[in-house]
């Protein structure tokens, strides 16, 4: 006889046969694909671990690079460094983008762009 665990996941019992294990396994495949971490359907996830640290990166401070793109300098945000986290950047209109960047210190890189006047976030998780 299975055991519904905490969270509606269904663990099959040694000796259990298939008329319980592959409805138990196709309840728990659904689950994990519909779950959204609200607390029902599975463990909470806090919000600090889902956006960290975030820093603008406005279209008013791109600087002309020798180079022909627009650059600019910027600093993490305060308690974060450029090793121990990954970075998403987003233009204003939401989408994600890959630009290139140049680490100048633990605490700060450079980014560079195309446009000058795309505002861009940085995103720290």
């Amino acid at each position: 006889m299975a055991t519904t665990l905490s969270y509606g996941f269904i663990q099959p019992q040694n000796g259990d046969k298939g008329s319980v294990w592959f409805p138990a396994l196709n309840s728990n495949i659904q689950q994990l694909n519909d779950h959204t971490h609200d607390g029902f359907t599975s463990a909470q996830i806090a919000a600090t671990s889902i956006n960290a640290g975030t820093v603008a990166i406005p279209s008013a401070s791109w600087v002309l690079d020798v180079t022909g793109r627009y650059r600019q300098d910027v600093t993490v945000p305060s308690g974060f460094n450029m090793t121990g986290y990954s970075i998403t950047f987003y233009l204003s209109t939401g989408e994600i983008i890959h630009p290139s960047i140049t680490q100048l210190s633990s605490t700060s890189f450079r980014i560079f762009g195309p446009d000058n006047t795309l505002t861009y976030s940085a995103v720290f998780r």
